[in-house]
């Protein structure tokens, strides 16, 4: 396409979308989507010694600054701020969906968890202080047979100035977390009919 010729030098976190057009622009292919972050490779705040054994998880709303809980989902590669009374702690908790380009659902798997488009990044603060209380309950109903959501600890970093990544941005643990909802494969609950009016009917799931 003559929209595009050589090579492109980023200079900052950036997401860049793409597609193919034949010569004359009367076909194209579909659009592609990447996330390019620009990390701090020198100074006090630097990335270079960061270790970790976990997954790590990065949000970067691109200079969109700190989100409020208006239940509002907010376009970005980032998410929505989750809780009512835990959204107001210093360390947040995140509901976001996973789309494509044209905006429909695309489910992944997560880090190793079952594929999914919705999910939660849920941070403890003084409801958790060890961190483990939720993923623990969770686990142990999954042993007695239950559906329960499964979870993956990570490190979270969350960069709201739109500036380079670096170890101001860190935000410690959190735990990704599948969102309980009704749904065959999660909360197998049978959909009542119209004319389930009964206590049989309208009992229990």
């Amino acid at each position: 396409s003559p929209l595009y010729s050589g090579p492109i030098a980023l200079s900052a976190s950036t997401i860049i979308r793409a597609r193919v057009f034949t010569e004359n622009d009367t076909q194209f292919g579909p659009v592609a989507i990447a996330g390019y972050l620009r990390v701090e490779t020198a100074g006090t705040a630097a990335l270079a010694e960061f270790s970790t054994a976990l997954p790590v998880v990065v949000l970067d709303p691109h200079g969109a600054g700190e989100w409020p809980n208006d239940d509002i989902d907010h376009p970005a590669w980032t998410a929505s701020i989750r809780g009512y009374s835990s959204a107001n702690f210093p360390k947040k908790s995140f509901n976001f969906d996973l789309l494509d380009g044209a905006g429909r659902d695309n489910p992944q798997p997560l880090l190793g968890l079952a594929a999914a488009k919705d999910w939660a990044l849920v941070s403890p603060w003084s409801y958790d202080r060890a961190y483990v209380r939720n993923a623990f309950v969770y686990a142990l109903g999954a042993s007695l047979g239950r559906w329960a959501p499964k979870t993956k600890f990570v490190e979270l970093f969350h960069n709201t100035g739109g500036d380079v990544l670096d170890q101001t941005d860190y935000r410690g643990i959190s735990v990704l977390t599948e969102r309980i909802k009704v749904a065959p494969a999660r909360v197998n609950l049978t959909p009542l009919a119209i004319d389930d009016l009964g206590a049989a009917e309208i009992t229990g799931g």
